[in-house]
C-alpha cells in the first residue's frame, strides 16, 4: 500500500508548485547560488535588478563577477561565516557597469553539516542611499557653512533659547558659546526693539511668514551697540513641522556708522549750502529736464514741490538781457565738451532781480557721449552790491585823497614858509641880540656889578638855547618831507665812530664799550646816523656819574625783522613815565640834571617810522635803559 507515500509526494509537489510560484512572482530579487558563487536559479526580478535580458545569461556567470567592489564581496563572504541567517547592505554590477545598492536577507543551507547553498532574497535601495547620501552631503555642508562661516549663525527653538552658535558669532559678541547656549535672542536685542523683535519671530514660528530679512540693533557684551543684517529661516522636521530657526547675522556697525556720517554730512552740506546761498543742478541733456538741489529752488524763490524744472522754466528766470549769453554759453559747454563759469541776472518768484555765480561740466556716458551737464550755482547778490558800495566808496576816498592831497600840498607850503621864517627872520634878531650882548659884555662889562653881568651871561645864554632849540625843530621838521634813499649800509662800522665822536672829550670817565657784529641793513645812511647819534650821545650823558660806563649795541633776530639796542647802565627812570619819552620837547630830568632840548628821541622815533620800523624801550630808576628800534621788514 503506497498511498501514504503517493499523499507525502502530493503534498510536496504542492508545496514545491507554491515555492516555484512564490519565486516567481516575487517583487524582491531571489536567487540560489552554491557557497563558491555558482548560481543554481534567480527569478525575473533579480534579472531586472542587474539589468540582464534573460534568466539563462545570468546562469551561465558565476556570482563573484556581480560584486561592485572587492569590498562588498568582502563584506558579504565575511558576513557569511559569521551567521546562518543574516541581513546585508552591498552593492553589486549590473550588465552595463552600473551599480546598484541592495538590502539582502541571506540563508545558508549546510549539507554534511558544513554551508552549500546561499539562498538570498534582495531589494533594491539605490534610490533611498541616493537620498541618505544627499542628506548626509546636506547635512554636511550645513555643518560645514554653519561652523566655518564667518558670518554669524545661530539657531533657536520655539522658546527663543539659543541651540547652537558658531565661532563668527562668539567672535561678534563677545560670549563665549557656552553663555550663548544659557541665553534667549532677547538678552542681546536692543531694549528699544525687543518686541518688535519678538513680534516678527512669532510670525516665522505660526507660519504666516516663511522667513524675514532685517535690520537691528543689538548689544554687545561690553554693552556697545552692534548693528546686524538678519536673515531668519525655519528649519522643518519630516513632518513638515518647525523645528528650529536659523538666523544669520552680519555686523554693519561700520556700514550704519558710513551712513550715519553721510546723512549728517548731507545735512551739513544742504545746511552749508543754505547758508552760502550756494545750490547745485544737473541737466539731462536728451530730454531737457534738470535736477535742483533745495538750495537751488531757494535761489530761484521756488520750493520743490513747484514742479520738476526743465530748460525752458529756467530760461524763463534769467534777466533777459542776461539769456543770450547765458544760453550761448550752455551751447558752447555742451557742443564743444568744456567747463563753463559765468555770473549773470535772474529774476526770482518774487520779481526781485538777484545776481548769481554759475559753473558747468559736461558728464559723459561709457562711449564718450554727452549725458548731462551738472554744476554750482550761487547767489551772490549781497557780494555784488557790496562791490557796488565799495566801487563808489572808492571813489569817494579817491576824491577825497585828491582833495587831502590838495591840502596837504598847501599845509607843506605853509609849513615850508614857516621854516623859512625861522631860520631866516627868527634867527636873525637872535644872532642880534647874541651879537649885542656880547659887545655890551666887552665894552661896557667894568661898568656893571655883578648882578648885571650874571643878567648878561643869562641873555647870551637863552639865545644860545633858543638857537639849538629852532635847529632841533627844524630838524624834526625836515624829517618828515626828506626823501628815503635805502642803500647797503655797514651799521657796525657807523655804531663805532660814531661812538668815538660823542667820547671824544669825555677822556676824563671811563668807557666799556662792546658792539655786535652785524650784517649789512638797508636804510638811508644820513638818516640811520642821525638815530644812533641820538641814542649813542644819550647814553654817554646819561651815564656820567658810573664808573665805568658801560654801553652796548647788538642785535636780535625775531621772525619779522631784525631789532637793534643800545643799552646802558645809567640813571635810567620811571617805566610809569615812557609815555611820554618820545614826544617833543618831553624830558624826564632837569636841565641842571642833563642838558637838552627834549628832541632827540622824537627825531628817533621819526626816523624809525619812516624806515617802516619802530622804537620803545625798558628801563628802571638808577639801572640803566635798552632802546629798540627796527627798521622795517
Amino acid at each position: 500500500d503506497i498511498t501514504e507515500r503517493k499523499q507525502a509526494e502530493e503534498t510536496l509537489r504542492e508545496s514545491e508548485e507554491r515555492y516555484r510560484l512564490l519565486f516567481e512572482r516575487s517583487l524582491a530579487a531571489v536567487y540560489r547560488t552554491t557557497t563558491d558563487g555558482q548560481i543554481l536559479d534567480c527569478n525575473d526580478a533579480f534579472v531586472q535588478l542587474l539589468g540582464y535580458e534573460s534568466r539563462e545569461e545570468i546562469l551561465k556567470c558565476n556570482a563573484n563577477e556581480f560584486y561592485f567592489t572587492d569590498t562588498d564581496r568582502n563584506s558579504f563572504v565575511s558576513s557569511m561565516k559569521e551567521e546562518p541567517t543574516y541581513n546585508l547592505e552591498y552593492r553589486l554590477k549590473r550588465k552595463d557597469g552600473s551599480p546598484v545598492w541592495i538590502l539582502e536577507e541571506v540563508v545558508l543551507i549546510e549539507e554534511e553539516g558544513k554551508p552549500a547553498i546561499v539562498h538570498g532574497v534582495a531589494i533594491d535601495i539605490t534610490e533611498r542611499k541616493k537620498a541618505e547620501n544627499a542628506l548626509r552631503e546636506s547635512a554636511e555642508r550645513f555643518r560645514s557653512v554653519f561652523e566655518d562661516s564667518e558670518v554669524g549663525m545661530v539657531m533657536t527653538d520655539r522658546n527663543g533659547r539659543y541651540v547652537k552658535v558658531n565661532q563668527a558669532m562668539v567672535r561678534l559678541f563677545g560670549y563665549s558659546e557656552k553663555e550663548f547656549l544659557s541665553m534667549k535672542i532677547n538678552d542681546l536685542s536692543h531694549p528699544d526693539e525687543i518686541d518688535q523683535s519678538s513680534d516678527i519671530v512669532q510670525q516665522v514660528w505660526a507660519g504666516e511668514i516663511d522667513g524675514f530679512n532685517t535690520e537691528r540693533r543689538y548689544i554687545h557684551k561690553d554693552g556697545n551697540i552692534v548693528w546686524g543684517a538678519i536673515s531668519v529661516s525655519p528649519i522643518r522636521d519630516a513632518d513638515g513641522d518647525i523645528e528650529y530657526l536659523v538666523g544669520q547675522f552680519q555686523d554693519i556697525t561700520e556700514r550704519k556708522q558710513a551712513e550715519e556720517d553721510l546723512r549728517q554730512s548731507e545735512e551739513r552740506l544742504i545746511e552749508g549750502e543754505k547758508m552760502a546761498h550756494f545750490g547745485h543742478y544737473e541737466i539731462i541733456i536728451a530730454n531737457g529736464t534738470a535736477n535742483w538741489s533745495d538750495e537751488t529752488f531757494r535761489i530761484f524763490g521756488l520750493s520743490p514741490e513747484s514742479g520738476e524744472p526743465t530748460v525752458e522754466s529756467y530760461r524763463k528766470l534769467v534777466h533777459k538781457e542776461d539769456q543770450s549769453k547765458v544760453f550761448k554759453l550752455f551751447d558752447e559747454c555742451i557742443n564743444e565738451l568744456k567747463m563753463f563759469e559765468l555770473t549773470y541776472r535772474i529774476i526770482n518768484a518774487s520779481d526781485e532781480v538777484r545776481y548769481v555765480h554759475s559753473t558747468g561740466k559736461i558728464r559723459y556716458d561709457s562711449e564718450g557721449q554727452p549725458v548731462s551737464m551738472f554744476g554750482s550755482i550761487q547767489d551772490i547778490t549781497e557780494r555784488e552790491q557790496a562791490e557796488e558800495e565799495i566801487h563808489k566808496l572808492n571813489e569817494e576816498v579817491e576824491q577825497r585823497v585828491i582833495d587831502r592831497t590838495s591840502k596837504l600840498e598847501a599845509t607843506n607850503e605853509e609849513l615850508e614858509a614857516f621854516s623859512y621864517s625861522i631860520s631866516h627872520d627868527l634867527r636873525a634878531p637872535l644872532r642880534a641880540i647874541n651879537g649885542f650882548s656880547a659887545i655890551l659884555k666887552e665894552n661896557y662889562g667894568e661898568l656893571l656889578d655883578d648882578e648885571g653881568k650874571r643878567y648878561l651871561d643869562i641873555l647870551r645864554t637863552s639865545t644860545l638855547k633858543m638857537d639849538r632849540l629852532i635847529n632841533d625843530l627844524l630838524s624834526l621838521s625836515r624829517l618828515g618831507r626828506r626823501e628815503i634813499n635805502f642803500q647797503p649800509v655797514n651799521i657796525t662800522s657807523m655804531i663805532e665812530r660814531i661812538y668815538a665822536e660823542q667820547t671824544k672829550d669825555e677822556t676824563d670817565r671811563g668807557f666799556e664799550f662792546q658792539v655786535a657784529d652785524c650784517p649789512i641793513v638797508e636804510a638811508d645812511t644820513h638818516l640811520l646816523e642821525i638815530l644812533l647819534t641820538n641814542l649813542l650821545a644819550n647814553a654817554v650823558k646819561f651815564t656820567r656819574g658810573r664808573d665805568p660806563a658801560m654801553i652796548e649795541f647788538g642785535q636780535l633776530e625775531e621772525e619779522d625783522a631784525s631789532t637793534y639796542f643800545v643799552r646802558d647802565n645809567g640813571v635810567g627812570f620811571d617805566m610809569a613815565y615812557v609815555g611820554n619819552l618820545f614826544g617833543a620837547f618831553q624830558r624826564l630830568h632837569t636841565e641842571k640834571e642833563f642838558e637838552g632840548t627834549g628832541i632827540g628821541l622824537a627825531i628817533v622815533r621819526r626816523i624809525a617810522q619812516r624806515h617802516g620800523g619802530r622804537v620803545w624801550v625798558e628801563a628802571e630808576p638808577d639801572k640803566g635803559a635798552t632802546f629798540y628800534f627796527t627798521l622795517g621788514k
